[in-house]
């Protein structure tokens, strides 16, 4: 199994999506239903509404990122053959020169 910094990085992501969804599950339980008798919006203190900012600020460039490493990503394997595939050293300059 490959253990380069590219592939512990995917590994983390993979990590903190599962741990996102987890938390959304939990949010999604206590909001209020459709149809409910309490349509109430939630109200939260002024620091969570700003690190509910942040984070969403966070999850936008690293979505953004991703899309442009996967893009180049796609232009390098169009160019290998079918047995040489893409080297996570490769993935690892993608990544800089997405980051640069």
């Amino acid at each position: 199994q490959e253990q380069s910094n590219f592939s512990i990085l995917l590994k983390d992501l993979e990590s903190f999506n599962s741990d996102t969804r987890t938390c959304a599950r939990k949010i999604k339980r206590r909001l209020p239903q459709d149809g409910s008798a309490v349509s109430t919006p939630l109200k939260f203190d002024k620091e969570v509404q700003d690190l509910l900012a942040e984070s969403s600020k966070k999850v936008i460039t690293i979505v953004s990122l991703l899309k442009t490493i996967s893009a180049g990503a796609m232009q390098q394997a169009a160019v290998v053959t079918d047995h040489e595939g893409l080297l996570p050293k490769k993935m690892e300059e993608l990544a800089l020169q997405t980051i640069s």
